[in-house]
């Protein structure tokens, strides 16, 4: 019997496997937003510790 998840991949409730090109989608697109939102933050905190009259004054 073949179901079907929540994000549309197909799951075999037998062998109990997950296609994993399928669900490696949204993953890979969440760690990659997740990784620039982090990096980004850096950043602004590295430019406004190292600009003489900061981002805020």
């Amino acid at each position: 019997m073949q179901n079907k998840t929540k994000y549309g991949d197909i799951w075999n409730k037998d062998e109990g496997i997950v296609e994993p090109s399928q669900i490696g989608r949204p993953i890979l697109v969440f760690i990659s937003i997740f990784l620039t939102l982090i990096f980004g933050i850096i950043f602004i905190m590295w430019l406004d510790n190292n600009m003489v009259c900061g981002l805020y004054y």
